[in-house]
């Protein structure tokens, strides 16, 4: 997978001028940030066990996937 294919996680700064909208928000944030911070994570582990297995592989047909 290429670097720029990767996910990294990004801020914003928004003003929200109804307070209920706001909170309604802020609690679907919470509730994501644990999935996005997994996604994440898995991602890059898959990104980096496939930069393992194309080096392996170039070392010759023993290591090959």
């Amino acid at each position: 997978m290429a670097c720029a294919l990767l996910p990294a996680k990004t801020t914003s700064a928004h003003w929200l001028a109804h307070r209920a909208f706001t909170d309604a928000v802020e609690r679907f944030l919470e509730r994501e940030d644990a999935g996005v911070a997994s996604y994440i994570f898995l991602s890059h582990s898959w990104g980096m066990a496939l930069q393992i297995g194309q080096k392996l592989s170039s070392l010759g047909p023993i290591f090959a996937f």
